[in-house]
């Protein structure tokens, strides 16, 4: 793996309806991006990953993170990290913006966000689509 380097707004970056989620780094092993939730956004329906590990570090604001049936909200410095097999979501219920680290191990996920831009781009997301990029990214929604 060659070394990367992106500075504060730097990666490549794509506008998932009101969400912004910027990737700054991909391997075989890892995906990382940056994520920016405007006040009272929704994340993504309950689900689950069979493989993935699907981690989110806090940045600022405050991260509602769903984990099996439990609501929590994450001040900055917080972290949670869903392995395969439990229900999670995210969401921003507040009045401020959320900006949050994701990582998740394995690699790949930048596949699946560059698919839900585009759909987004071009049109709504609707179930059926959800449900044929669950199939394609190990995406299991409840």
């Amino acid at each position: 793996m060659a070394a990367v380097l992106h500075g504060p707004g730097e990666g490549e970056h794509h506008e998932v309806g009101p969400a912004e989620v910027t990737i700054k780094a991909t391997t075989d092993e890892f995906f990382l991006s940056e994520g920016r939730l405007p006040a009272k956004t929704p994340g993504p329906p309950p689900h689950t990953h069979e493989k993935k590990t699907d981690m989110f570090y806090v940045l600022e604001g405050t991260l509602s993170v769903l984990v099996e049936d439990d609501w929590r909200e994450l001040a900055p410095g917080s972290f949670v990290a869903a392995p395969p097999g439990v229900t999670h979501s995210f969401r921003n219920d507040g009045d401020a913006p959320v900006r949050f680290i994701n990582m998740s191990t394995p690699g790949g996920w930048e596949r699946y966000m560059r698919d839900v831009a585009e759909i987004m781009a071009n049109g709504e997301m609707t179930p059926e689509l959800m449900a044929e990029l669950g199939r394609k990214h190990d995406v299991q929604f409840e």
